[in-house]
C-alpha cells in the first residue's frame, strides 16, 4: 500500500505544481486568447489528476481534509469547463445527465461534510469549521446549479460568469490546500485565507467586466468558436 501511496503522491505533487503554474497564467491573460485556452486546458487536466489522486491518498491514509478538497476542486473544475463546452456547442443553457449526476454526487458529499463538521465541533475540534465551510460553499454552488438545471432561469452570459468563477474557485482551493499543507501552523490565517483574498478580486473584476461589456465579451468567445469550426 505504501508504494501505491508514494506513486499517487508523486502524481499529486506534479499535477498540483502544474496547476499552480498554469492557473495564474490563465487568470491573468486575456480571456479567449491562445495562451488562456492552452493554460486553461492544462490547468483543467492538472486539477482532475489532483482531485483523483486526492481521493486515493485520502482513502489510503484516512485524510478527510484532502478528500474534501478533492471533491470541491473536482466539482468546480468539471462544472466550470462544462459551461464553456456547452457554449462552444451553441447550447449554453442545455443540461442533461452529466450535470445532474455531478450535482447529486457533490450534494451527497456536502451532506457528509456538514455532518462530519458538526461531529468534530461537538467533540470540541475547531477543525470542524473547515468542513462546515466546504458544505456551505457546495450548497451555494448547487443552488446555482438548481437554477440552471431545473428552473432554466439564467441570464445570457450566465455560462461565462460560472466558467470564470468556478475555474478560479478551483484555483483558490488548490492554492489553499498547498498553503495549508506547507504552513508551519495548520490553522495559519495566511494559509487559509490568503489565496481567497488574492484571487477573489480578480473574479469580481471579470464579472463586472462581463456586465459592463457583454457584447465585447461575447465577441471574444464567438471569434474563438468560429476559429475552432474552421480549423
Amino acid at each position: 500500500m505504501e508504494s501505491v501511496f508514494k506513486i499517487f503522491l508523486i502524481l499529486h505533487i506534479v499535477a498540483g505544481t502544474t496547476g499552480l503554474i498554469t492557473g495564474p497564467i490563465s487568470m491573468l491573460v486575456q480571456k479567449g486568447s491562445r495562451v488562456h485556452i492552452l493554460s486553461g486546458l492544462i490547468f483543467y487536466y492538472a486539477m482532475i489528476i489532483v482531485s483523483t489522486s486526492s481521493f486515493v491518498l485520502a482513502s489510503l491514509h484516512n485524510i478527510p481534509f484532502l478528500f474534501a478538497v478533492g471533491v470541491f476542486t473536482a466539482y468546480l473544475t468539471l462544472t466550470g469547463r462544462r459551461f464553456m463546452t456547452q457554449m462552444q456547442r451553441g447550447k449554453p443553457n442545455q443540461t442533461g445527465n452529466y450535470e445532474i449526476v455531478i450535482a447529486v454526487l457533490t450534494g451527497i458529499a456536502g451532506l457528509y461534510f456538514l455532518s462530519y463538521g458538526i461531529y468534530l465541533l461537538v467533540h470540541q475540534y475547531i477543525f470542524g469549521l473547515v468542513f462546515l465551510g466546504f458544505s456551505v460553499g457546495i450548497t451555494l454552488f448547487l443552488l446555482t446549479d438548481y437554477k440552471h438545471i431545473v428552473l432554466k432561469n439564467v441570464s445570457k452570459l450566465f455560462w461565462l460568469s460560472q466558467h470564470i468563477s468556478r475555474m478560479m474557485g478551483a484555483m483558490i482551493a488548490s492554492f489553499t490546500a498547498f498553503a495549508v499543507v506547507n504552513s508551519t501552523g495548520r490553522l495559519s490565517l495566511l494559509a487559509w485565507f490568503g489565496p481567497t483574498v488574492v484571487v477573489v478580486p480578480f473574479i469580481i473584476l471579470w464579472l463586472k467586466r462581463i456586465k459592463k461589456e457583454p457584447v465585447n465579451t461575447l465577441m471574444v468567445f464567438s471569434k474563438k468558436r468560429v476559429a475552432q469550426k474552421t480549423s
